[in-house]
C-alpha cells in the first residue's frame, strides 16, 4: 500500500470517527419528551367548491398528558382544503394551558397530500409562558387519528413527539 492509500484511509477513519462522536454527543444530551391527547374536533363551517375540493374551518379542544408528569387542555382553531379526502392546504394554532395555568401556543400543520382522517404532521412552539418559555422554538411531529371525521363532532387522539435539550427538560421537569 502507498503513502497515497494510507493517508485517505487515515482521512476516513478520521472523519467517521468525527461523525461518531457527533452522534453520540447529541444523543447524550437530548431528551425526547412525548405526549398524548385527546379530544373533540368540530366543524364550524364547510364549503364545497365547484370542483368538490372543501373548505372546512374547525375547533378542536381536549386533553394531553406527558411522560413528565405534565397535563394540559388544549384548544385549537384552523383550517383545511382538501380535495378528496387528502389535505391541499392548512394552517392551524393550538394553545395549550398547564396544571399550574402557564401555558404553550403553537403553530401546527398537518403534511399536504395525506388524509384528514389520519394523517402526520409538525408544530413549532412560537410563544409561551412560565417554565415552557424555554420551550419557544422547538419542533415536534405529531400524528393524528381523528374518528368519523365526515361528521360535524368527532374524536381525535394524537401523539407528539419533541426533542429538547437535558436542560429545557430540568426546566419543565419542576
Amino acid at each position: 500500500m502507498d503513502v497515497f492509500n494510507k493517508r485517505i484511509i487515515l482521512i476516513i477513519m478520521k472523519t467517521l470517527l468525527c461523525i461518531i462522536l457527533f452522534v453520540i454527543s447529541f444523543n447524550i444530551t437530548a431528551f425526547e419528551l412525548r405526549y398524548n391527547c385527546g379530544g373533540k374536533f368540530e366543524t364550524l363551517k364547510t364549503m364545497t367548491f365547484s370542483d368538490n375540493s372543501k373548505y372546512f374551518d374547525f375547533k378542536n379542544e381536549g386533553t394531553c398528558t406527558d411522560n413528565l408528569g405534565n397535563y394540559n387542555y388544549y384548544l385549537c382553531f384552523g383550517l383545511f382544503e382538501t380535495k378528496s379526502d387528502n389535505i391541499i392546504r392548512n394552517s392551524f394554532i393550538c394553545e395549550q394551558t398547564f396544571q399550574d395555568q402557564s401555558k404553550i401556543w403553537a403553530r401546527v400543520e398537518r403534511n399536504k397530500n395525506t388524509e384528514r382522517s389520519a394523517s402526520i404532521g409538525k408544530q413549532i412552539i412560537v410563544d409561551a409562558t412560565g417554565k415552557w418559555k424555554t420551550l419557544i422554538g422547538t419542533e415536534c411531529t405529531y400524528g393524528i387519528k381523528t374518528l368519523d371525521h365526515n361528521i360535524e363532532t368527532s374524536f381525535s387522539f394524537s401523539s407528539h413527539k419533541c426533542t429538547i435539550t437535558k436542560e429545557q427538560k430540568a426546566i419543565i421537569s419542576d
